[in-house]
């Protein structure tokens, strides 16, 4: 069953929502994960010890650096109430006099609570400002005498503090604070890495995409490169998928193509050797014919005129062959090229041996032939018939010994006329590599006549056994 297609632009989208999805998720476990480790951080006395004590020194810094007086009221509320993140409720007092009351926030010292209200400042009705320099340093010299060791050591350890002012000491009382920048870092780190998780995943998503890509661009390179066995990987059942499913198909389709054009090629290289081959039996033996009728080499009218005959027939096979050459290259290989006929085994095959033996004795050897004359009959073309005996008395001349005898039978076994041929090789051949044309030729012609043919060597020997089906 073939897979649903689901379109990349969906991939692309789901990809998108996973990601978001998964970056979400770890957002919201990293936050509940930094809240529970910060509220143990900040619940614990040494932290708020240590943060009191750093904002009376930074109130400390900004009292000397801005040269604040007591009077200067609105400064110093504006000071506690406008640090980001930092909510304060103290107060600063000479005596019993309160100059300043940053108590206008109330909140929950738990994380989470709320803030509500706005500051407020004070001013003691006991302290009235003086247009004279003077008085104004007087009163200040009389609050600070009003402060003892004593009282100053009981500030400090009711977290306490006494600020140095322009204009004298005061004590600074902070009796409960908030501050929020540990959570708020820890919530910008958890954007940060839930950001950067989201790009990852959506990236590793998209990677698979992009490997899949550049895999398909080596693979057409490699096509490029004449490398068409080289299957194009098919994956997924999207766009990709289908493109890398009709490229390999086109390479396919390609690599048959060529297949089929390298086979024609070979097909037209065998036909022109083959007829070349098979031309060649019948000129050698119509010149030689020929020759002995030109030179005068018959003894009477009747081996003329037999001369002659088979100067004739050999011009009409060699025109048959030529005729023939057009037929091969329409019609395929392995169809037959003519029809068979049945004809009793003497009839078919008393011609053409007498043929091959006349020719062969012509040419210095020795034939003995064994059981010429079996009974039955068979289908064969007496043209390719012919044409096999040519290729067959070809390669006896050109590789048989003359010296030791051509040993020609013929029986019936087993249902099958058995057509031997066999001889010696020259010792000068033995180790000479031969084309096999003729076998190539005598095996394919004997194949379109529903034969076979057999091919046994040995010690010097070789012997050729044609076979027919034999019907009686």
């Amino acid at each position: 069953m073939s897979k649903k297609r689901i379109s990349l632009r969906v991939k692309l989208l789901l990809s998108v929502l996973v990601s978001l999805a998964a970056a979400v998720g770890l957002f919201f476990v990293l936050y509940w994960i930094g809240n529970v480790y910060i509220d143990r951080y900040v619940a614990t006395e040494s932290y708020a010890e240590k943060w009191r004590q750093d904002w009376f020194s930074d109130l400390q810094e900004f009292a000397d650096e801005q040269q604040i007086t007591l009077t200067d009221t609105s400064v110093l509320l504006e000071y506690m109430e406008s640090q980001p993140l930092v909510y304060v409720v103290a107060d600063v007092s000479r005596g019993d006099d309160v100059y300043v009351s940053s108590n206008g926030l109330t909140f929950d010292m738990e994380y989470g609570g709320t803030v509500s209200g706005g500051g407020q400042s004070s001013i003691s009705s006991d302290v009235s400002t003086k247009d004279s320099g003077d008085e104004d340093t007087a009163a200040a010299a009389g609050a600070a005498e009003e402060i003892d060791d004593a009282e100053i050591e009981s500030a400090e350890t009711a977290s306490s503090s006494i600020i140095e002012f322009v204009d004298g000491p005061a004590r600074v009382t902070l009796y409960d604070f908030y501050d929020g920048k540990p959570y708020t870092y820890a919530m910008i780190g958890e954007i940060v890495v839930s950001a950067l998780f989201f790009m990852l995943l959506f990236h590793f998503f998209i990677n698979k995409k992009v490997r899949y890509i550049s895999q398909l661009e080596s693979e057409v390179r490699v096509l490029e490169n004449g490398g068409l066995d080289h299957t194009i990987t098919v994956r997924g059942n999207d766009e990709l998928g289908e493109l890398a499913q009709g490229l390999d198909q086109m390479r396919r389709s390609l690599q048959e193509n060529i297949k089929m054009e390298a086979q024609a090629k070979q097909a037209n290289y065998d036909l022109v050797v083959a007829v070349s081959h098979d031309l060649r039996t019948p000129l050698t033996a119509l010149t030689l014919y020929l020759d002995l009728v030109q030179g005068g080499k018959y003894s009477s009218e009747e081996e003329l005129a037999d001369y002659l005959r088979k100067s004739r027939e050999k011009l009409i096979q060699i025109k048959d062959m030529s005729d023939g050459l057009f037929e091969k290259f329409l019609l395929d290989r392995d169809a037959p090229r003519f029809e068979l006929t049945e004809e009793r085994i003497q009839t078919a095959f008393e011609d053409v041996l007498s043929n091959a033996v006349a020719y062969l004795q012509m040419q210095g050897f020795e034939v003995e032939s064994e059981g010429m004359r079996p009974a039955g009959r068979v289908k064969v073309n007496l043209q390719y018939l012919s044409r096999m005996m040519d290729n067959v008395v070809s390669n006896l001349v050109k590789y048989a010994e003359p010296k030791a005898p051509v040993r020609l039978t013929m029986e019936v076994s087993n249902g099958s006329l058995i057509l031997s041929v066999a001889n010696r090789v020259r010792e000068e051949i033995l180790f000479r590599e031969s084309s096999g044309v003729g076998l190539q030729n005598i095996r394919h012609m004997a194949e379109s006549m529903d034969g076979s043919v057999r091919i046994r060597r040995g010690e010097g020997e070789f012997c050729i056994e044609m076979l027919w089906p034999v019907s009686q």
